[in-house]
C-alpha cells in the first residue's frame, strides 16, 4: 500500500510539472476537470455528455487541481490496466501483458488525453466478478461504472442484466435493481434535465473521431443495404459467441460485446478501443498467445503513422473499426475453436 501510494504521488508531481493549460496535453480531462472540480455537475460547456452518475465518480479526481487530477487520473487507468491483466499470480505472462497494455498505443493516448476508460474497465471487470458471485451490491458498482460511457457498455451490461435475471434468486436481482436505481433517480432529479440537453446537442456522431459503423458506411459512401447487412453480422456474432459458452461471461466474452456495442452504437469514440482491448489481451494470451500478439500489433500499428497528420485526421477512425472487429472476431475463436467456422457456415 505505501508503494501505491508513493507511486500515486510521484504521478502528481510529474503531471504537475507539465504546461497542461496551454497545450493539447489532457484535452478530454480538461473538459471533465471544468464540469466537475469542486464537487459540480456542469453542463454548460456542451461538450460533456456523460451521465450524471458517471460524473459523480471522477469527484476523487477532480477535487485536486487540474494537472494534479490529470496526474492521479493517469495513474489510476494504469492500476486498471494491471488489474485487468493479472491472472491471480504474478507470472512472467502477467507481468508482460500489463507492460504491453500499459505502453500500447490506446494506453498512452489515453493517458495524454486524460479520458476516462478506466471507469469502463473497471466496471466491467466488478460485473464479471460479482455475475457469478450473485453479489448485488457489487454488481451494482459495476454497472454505475461502466454505464459512464453508455455507447460503449450498453450491449454488456443488457447481457449482464439478463444473466443476473434468469441465474440470480429474485431477492438478490431486486436488491442490485434497487441499488442501482436509486442513485440513478438522485442524480438524474438533480442534474438529468441539464444532461438530455447536452445529449440532443452532440456534435460528434458521424465526424471523424467517430468510429462505429454507421459513421464508417457515411464516409465511405455504403449502400444502406450494406450498412444494414454488416450490422446484422455484428450483433449475430455477438449473439452467437454467448450462446456457445452457454450464457456465461468471462472477460474474453465481455471484450467481444464491448467490441460489439461500439460498432452498433450510433456513436464511437475511437479511443474506447482501449477497455476492449484491455479485457481481451490478457485472456487470448492465455488461451492463444498468437492471438493476443496479433492484438497488440494491430492495436500498436498508429504509433508508425503519428506524423501522418491527413491519416489520423480522415482514416484512424477507419482503422479503429477494422480493429473492434479483429477483436469480436478473435473473442469468437478463442471462445471456441468451432465458433467462428460455426458462425460462418450458418449465415
Amino acid at each position: 500500500m505505501a508503494a501505491l501510494l508513493l507511486a500515486a504521488a510521484l504521478f502528481v508531481f510529474a503531471f504537475s510539472s507539465l504546461p497542461v493549460e496551454n497545450s493539447a496535453l489532457a484535452i478530454d480531462w480538461k473538459i471533465f476537470w471544468q464540469a466537475t472540480h469542486s464537487f459540480r455537475l456542469d453542463y454548460s460547456s456542451q461538450l460533456v455528455f456523460t451521465p450524471p452518475w458517471g460524473l459523480v465518480l471522477l469527484w476523487p479526481f477532480s477535487w485536486l487541481p487540474l494537472a494534479a487530477g490529470w496526474g492521479l487520473l493517469g495513474f489510476a487507468s494504469l492500476c486498471t490496466l494491471a488489474a485487468s491483466a493479472y491472472s491471480g499470480t504474478a507470472s512472467r505472462r502477467s507481468l508482460l501483458t500489463v507492460l504491453l497494455l500499459c505502453l500500447s498505443y490506446p494506453s498512452v493516448r489515453q493517458l495524454a488525453d486524460g479520458n476516462i476508460e478506466l471507469l469502463v474497465i473497471a466496471g466491467a471487470l466488478v460485473l464479471l466478478f460479482a455475475l457469478p458471485r450473485q453479489q448485488p451490491w457489487l454488481f451494482a458498482l459495476g454497472v454505475l461504472m461502466s454505464s459512464a460511457k453508455i455507447q460503449e457498455a450498453w450491449l454488456l451490461l443488457a447481457a449482464a442484466g439478463l444473466l443476473a435475471w434468469r441465474q440470480w434468486p429474485p431477492r438478490r436481482f431486486w436488491a442490485m435493481s434497487a441499488a442501482v436505481a436509486l442513485p440513478v433517480s438522485i442524480l438524474l432529479v438533480w442534474r438529468g434535465a441539464a444532461w438530455l440537453g447536452a445529449l440532443q446537442q452532440f456534435p460528434f456522431a458521424g465526424t471523424s473521431i467517430d468510429a462505429s459503423l454507421q459513421a464508417v458506411a457515411s464516409r465511405w459512401a455504403w449502400p444502406g443495404w450494406l450498412l444494414v447487412v454488416v450490422l446484422f453480422a455484428v450483433g449475430a456474432c455477438a449473439a452467437w459467441m454467448l450462446r456457445r459458452v452457454n450464457w456465461s461471461l468471462a472477460p474474453l466474452q465481455a471484450s467481444g460485446l464491448l467490441a460489439a456495442g461500439l460498432l452498433l452504437a450510433p456513436y464511437a469514440a475511437s479511443n474506447s478501443v482501449l477497455t476492449p482491448l484491455a479485457l481481451a489481451t490478457p485472456a487470448l494470451f492465455a488461451r492463444r498467445p498468437w492471438a493476443a500478439v496479433l492484438l497488440f500489433a494491430a492495436a500498436n500499428i498508429p504509433y508508425l503513422l503519428m506524423g501522418n497528420l491527413e491519416w489520423r485526421l480522415t482514416q484512424e477512425s477507419d482503422y479503429w473499426s477494422l480493429v473492434l472487429l479483429l477483436i469480436l472476431l478473435l473473442s469468437l475463436v478463442g471462445t471456441s475453436p468451432k465458433t467462428a467456422q460455426g458462425l460462418i457456415s450458418n449465415l
